[in-house]
């Protein structure tokens, strides 16, 4: 299991996941619930999905 060392999603968490372009981050790695589980990965995926789709809409 990997996950994120001491302090870094505190330090750089909203750098990490900020959109890049049209590119929308989801992983395991990026889970607030379950990281570096599949369970996680799920979670952010469908939350990168959602927000695909609202941006989609407009």
């Amino acid at each position: 299991m990997a996950e994120a060392g001491a302090r870094v999603w505190t330090s750089y968490g909203e750098a990490l996941t900020a959109l890049v372009g049209r590119i929308h981050w989801a992983g395991t790695e990026m889970a607030d619930r379950w990281p570096g589980f599949f369970d996680g990965a799920v979670h952010t995926g469908k939350a990168a999905a959602a927000a695909i789709a609202r941006v989609e809409m407009l």
